[in-house]
């Protein structure tokens, strides 16, 4: 298994944005304390790029040629600074400066003391500031203390130089470390970290020519080490003042990079969920890293190899002239040393990028030291020839730092972090090269046994540290996988990342209509492939293209322009998708009109569509609707309606099949609505969201995927009886025709029908809404729950008293929940299949909850008001834990990043909530109260503020109060929602105060229902009535429903514990009545025909699920 292992979700930055559904359905907000990179994508409102393979691996040759030379000459620098030390002892340096062998290896141990020291401090300030400059600034300041080195010629000039220098070297691998993470992926940073980290293996062999070269210089003024250390010194400044200059500090300020290729190279990176850049501190992090095992199970690797890279690099002159060789043979002797670094570098670099497996290869690496010490310390004396290989050997050891530096690189996330962890790897890497000379003691000379055993013994245990270190990677990895579902979370960033970079291209080839992507499928679904099946017909994939094309030639022959919305009145039909289909034909849209409403909830919805043109169903009941308003909506809107009965449906079918130009769908954006969609608009005046063709192509395919629902050639058959005007119903027919998944179309839901259209389809995956489940549940058992081919169901709403009854029941596989809304700004998933994700709405690995840290928060509610709670002293908020709930706001960066409700800014302004937490903040207001568990599993609360849920809808009760109110008899009506045992969200409830003389008959009430179903739709009409004896208010004369709906349904609260509806009344207090029907008991005398008074008999088999219900 690769030991590339993710350290700890918790701080995870991920670049991008991501607007698309997943398990996280809807748009992630950039956090604002976020990785640079994102600020860069939100500040510039950047769109997203998209790159073929070629242009990818142009760009990345591009960054390689800017950035890796320079990268290179840095530390090729600080190695050959560091070792010129190393060189001058064989050149007279012991001799001018008056030291000996002793005070020499003092020198080698504080250069590492201060290298030691600065890693911390340097870490932060390169946070703080670029990091390309500090390093260039480091690189100078450097340079001239090597210069400086020169004029050094006694033991305390040295001892400065040596203590300066390891200050300022201290912050080149860091820096490069850092650098190499912003501007390449994971699989592409070890041979990168391996190509600037040659500079010890060419530092070595150039190091060794210099010295050659420089011992045959005489001078009275400067002896030859001392000229060297001037003319590199000078060198170093040199290359320090143009990395300042030329190297970029990131992506995002880089020069050579156009606007597009930085977004890319941005992009490109998300998959490494390591950050870019960060300049905020995050103590969190740092502890983080602290608590982390992985950070000193690599510590202890680096420090065991360290010991001999740290003993060879500062003795090996000094080894190799004890074999009986000249100052001079021993500075060409050096040469091969670094070749073999370079050769090992290179050939281990390549292959933890192409294996990844860093742990693997740094135990391949330190065999051979233990093999080099083996035989310096073992072999005779007079073997010089083998204990010069054995010395050769041991310098493939310090190849093993740069895969230390990658694995870094790649495993750690978070900036501040990833700091942290480098200034440790190299407080440790110190800590080695500080210990090795010191195993060079003064009374083991000349030949150093006990020196060369060292190497060998720490190579050792460095090696079985290692060999943990991937046995504990893997072991990491499964515990890692289990708590924080971290595959689960990259399968659904590769998903995003594919799609989004599906509608670049489709955006790029002016292919923005969803028209293109039905047509694909249809090109390679051979045609003779069901695509829609239904009971008054099926369709193969070619018939359903040639009746989209045809309904769209018809739409034009009615003066439909491209860019219109065309209003549509229809039931579930393959009717329904023909004319969807052939409106996007043409560049056009339907504005998908709930068919239950009437009146003025009817013209408001045509009105606000701005449609000329509406198409009717041909069922019964729809046409009288229609033919109800027929007059205002031709007479106030203009509107020309089309009954799609039969003899226009064979109109259209008699049209020729002709494809409709691309002209007409030329220029269209992504933001063009795939179709206009109502939320459920309890008071006849419904809001109207943009569902756009964008939005529709991402989660299309997304949602498919992510609920294991497969299109062509292995297509699943999905059954939808739920209504197609609906998000849920309409999204999923959308997303089986640009996924080639056969549609499977139900009329409408019927308990008794359900699985008989189950059986006949072959269905094997169904959509379903609220309290489908619990009513099939209800229905008998016909001896065949089970004979059926379904494995999975989509929808939203079903609560957790069905979900496992259901599962076992029927025998279904998964069970795909989604929880979200029609405006589409906050979404879950849940894709269930065991007891650890049954019955929630949602949930998030731990990759995801690092990214939605701080956008997705729980505020305390106001339970008076309905909206968040706020300090009377302060008028701030109050956040609440995620795992102890509230409200689910969504911090926004800017307004327009919810699309808002259709030409209805009033109703838009509303969902936003501003200053809550300090001044200038922006949330999204969901409206649903839900929590989070430390596992990422999210449970569903109660829906907040003016409105409950019912039936799968959404009520708002200011505006049933208002319809109420209109009538006659009734002076007041608060609306409220109240908990119905055995069923899903709230029931209505209506607290009326009656007009004065207005007598409380049997014709009063069943006046008031007639009333009710004329005015509201059927689900927003209340179930209940709480006849009031006197009205209560709040002191600002505000309704005043908090005492209401804590006695909900009550009676003891109501009527008085004890006490009959008849001795409540005679006492003068509240009586309740209720509507039969509505929940379900179709009794003739009083399904529909009116209220009649709530009895306690009646409330006990209300609880008994109906079995006792005194008057049924």
């Amino acid at each position: 298994m690769s030991d590339d292992v993710k350290s700890d979700g918790k701080s995870h930055e991920i670049g991008g944005r991501i607007d698309s559904n997943s398990s996280i359905e809807t748009g992630i907000i950039i956090p604002k304390d976020g990785d640079a990179a994102l600020a860069f994508l939100r500040d510039e409102d950047t769109h997203m790029v998209s790159f073929t393979a070629e242009q990818e691996k142009a760009l990345v040759r591009k960054i390689d040629w800017r950035i890796m030379p320079l990268m290179w000459c840095c530390y090729f620098l600080q190695y050959l600074d560091k070792t010129l030390i190393n060189y001058a002892a064989v050149m007279g340096l012991y001799t001018d400066a008056h030291i000996d062998a002793a005070q020499f290896s003092t020198l080698a141990l504080l250069f590492y003391v201060t290298y030691l020291a600065l890693e911390f401090p340097h870490g932060f300030l390169m946070q703080k500031f670029l990091t390309a400059k500090y390093l260039g600034l480091m690189v100078t300041l450097w340079g001239l203390i090597v210069a400086v080195t020169s004029a050094a010629k006694n033991w305390g000039g040295l001892v400065a130089t040596r203590v300066l220098l390891g200050c300022f070297e201290s912050a080149v691998a860091p820096s490069l470390i850092l650098i190499t993470g912003m501007w390449y992926k994971r699989h592409e940073q070890p041979p990168r970290v391996g190509f600037w980290y040659l500079g010890t293996g060419t530092g070595t062999i150039i190091g060794s020519l210099i010295s050659f070269g420089f011992q045959h210089y005489h001078s009275s003024t400067f002896t030859s080490w001392q000229i060297m250390f001037l003319v590199v010194g000078i060198i170093t400044v040199t290359v320090g003042i143009i990395a300042m200059f030329f190297l970029p500090d990131n992506p995002m300020s880089s020069k050579f990079m156009t606007h597009d290729e930085k977004v890319f190279a941005i992009q490109r990176l998300r998959a490494n969920q390591t950050g870019i850049e960060n300049k905020h501190l995050k103590l969190g992090q740092v502890l983080e890293c602290f608590e982390d095992p992985q950070t000193w199970l690599l510590s202890l690797i680096t420090v065991a190899s360290n010991v001999p890279n740290g003993a060879v690099s500062s003795y090996q002159a000094t080894i190799i002239k004890q074999f009986g060789y000249s100052s001079k043979e021993t500075a060409l002797l050096q040469i091969p040393s670094g070749a073999v670094s370079i050769v090992s570098i290179l050939i281990a670099t390549w292959a933890a990028g192409r294996y990844n497996q860093r742990g693997l290869c740094i135990v391949l690496l330190l065999i051979p030291g233990i093999l080099g010490g083996s035989l310096m310390a073992f072999l005779p004396a007079d073997n010089k020839a083998g204990k010069l290989m054995g010395n050769y050997l041991t310098n493939c050891i310090g190849a093993s730092l740069p895969l230390m530096y990658s694995w870094v690189s790649a495993n750690f996330a978070g900036h501040t972090k990833k700091v942290t962890m480098n200034a440790i790897l190299l407080m440790s890497f110190c800590l080695g090269n500080i210990i090795g000379p010191l195993t060079f003691r003064k009374d083991d000379a000349p030949d150093y046994v006990a020196a060369k055993i060292t190497i060998i013994v720490c190579c050792a245990v460095a090696c079985v540290l290692a060999v943990a270190a991937v046995a504990g990677a893997t072991a990491v990895a499964a515990y890692l996988d289990a708590k924080f579902h971290i595959r689960k979370d990259l399968r659904i960033f590769y998903r995003l990342s594919h799609q989004r970079k599906f509608v670049a291209k489709e955006v790029a080839a002016d292919r923005c209509c969803l028209f293109y992507q039905f047509e694909a499928q249809v090109q390679r679904i051979p045609s003779d492939v069901e695509c829609l099946w239904s009971r008054t017909g099926s369709y193969t994939w070619s018939q359903t293209y040639h009746q989209a094309c045809r309904y769209g030639q018809f739409y034009l022959s009615q003066n439909v322009q491209p860019r219109e919305l065309v209003a549509t009145y229809l039931t579930n039909s393959p009717e329904f998708l023909f004319s969807q289909v052939g409106l996007w034909s043409i560049g056009c849209a339907p504005a998908m009109i709930n068919y239950h409403l009437t009146g003025d909830a009817l013209i408001h919805c045509v009105k606000l569509s701005g449609a000329k043109v509406m198409v009717v169903d041909w069922d019964e009941e729809l046409r009288a609707r229609i033919e109800e308003n027929r007059a205002r909506l031709e007479g106030e809107l203009g509107v020309k309606i089309i009954i799609l009965d039969e003899e226009t449906r064979a109109r259209i079918n008699a049209l020729p099949p002709t494809r409709p130009d691309d002209s007409l769908r030329k220029g269209m954006s992504i933001e063009f609505p795939m179709a206009l969609i109502y939320t459920s608009g309890s008071t006849g005046f419904p809001k109207a969201c943009v569902f756009t063709m964008g939005r529709a192509m991402e989660l299309g395919h997304n949602r498919i995927t992510s609920t294991t629902v497969q299109g062509w050639p292995n297509p699943d058959r999905y059954y939808n009886c739920m209504p197609m005007y609906h998000g849920t119903g309409g999204v999923a027919a959308v997303s089986s025709l640009i996924c080639g998944i056969t549609y499977c179309i139900g009329k409408k839901f019927s308990a008794s029908r359900f699985w008989d259209d189950i059986r006949d389809s072959n269905a094997t995956a169904f959509v379903y809404v609220g309290e489908t489940a619990r009513y099939l549940l209800a229905a008998p058992d016909t001896g065949r729950d089970k004979d059926h081919k379904v494995r999975v169901m989509f929808g939203n709403g079903m609560r957790p008293d069905v979900w496992h009854k259901f599962r076992k029941r029927f025998g279904i596989d998964t069970v795909a929940e989604f929880f979200n809304s029609t405006e589409g700004v906050f979404g879950l998933l849940n894709v269930s299949r065991g007891p650890f994700s049954d019955a929630i709405v949602g949930h998030t690995g731990g990759l995801f909850r690092t990214y939605l840290k701080d956008s997705y928060v729980a505020a305390e509610i106001d339970h008076e008001t309905g909206n968040p709670w706020r300090d009377p002293k302060t008028g701030f908020g109050r956040r609440n834990p995620l795992d102890k709930g509230g409200e689910i706001l969504v911090d926004l960066a800017d307004p327009k990043e919810f699309p808002g409700y259709w030409n209805n800014d009033g109703a838009t302004e509303s969902k936003f909530v501003r200053d809550l937490f300090k001044k200038g903040d922006l949330y999204y207001r969901t409206g649903d109260a839900l929590r989070m568990d430390k596992d990422g599993r999210w449970f569903f609360l109660d829906r907040l503020g003016d409105t409950y849920r019912w039936k799968s809808e959404n009520v708002a009760t200011a505006e049933v109060s208002e319809k109420l109110g209109h009538h006659p008899g009734l002076t007041e009506a608060i609306v409220y929602g109240v908990a119905v045992p055995g069923y899903d969200g709230k029931a209505g409830c209506a607290a009326i105060a009656l007009a004065a003389g207005q007598a409380t008959t049997p014709q009063f009430f069943r006046d008031l229902l007639k009333y009710s179903l004329e005015q509201l739709p059927k689900y927003a009409v209340p179930v209940f009535l709480r006849l009031q004896q006197e009205t209560t208010a709040m002191h600002n004369q505000k309704q005043n429903k908090v005492p209401l709906k804590k006695d909900g349904l009550d009676l003891d609260a109501i009527y008085g514990v004890g006490i009959d509806e008849t001795e409540a009344r005679t006492q003068g207090k509240d009586i309740m009545y209720w509507w039969p029907g509505a929940l379900g008991h179709p009794d003739p005398g009083l399904d529909g025909e009116g209220y009649v008074v709530l009895t306690r008999a009646d409330w006990e088999g209300i609880v008994n699920g109906g079995k006792e219900v005194a008057r049924l």
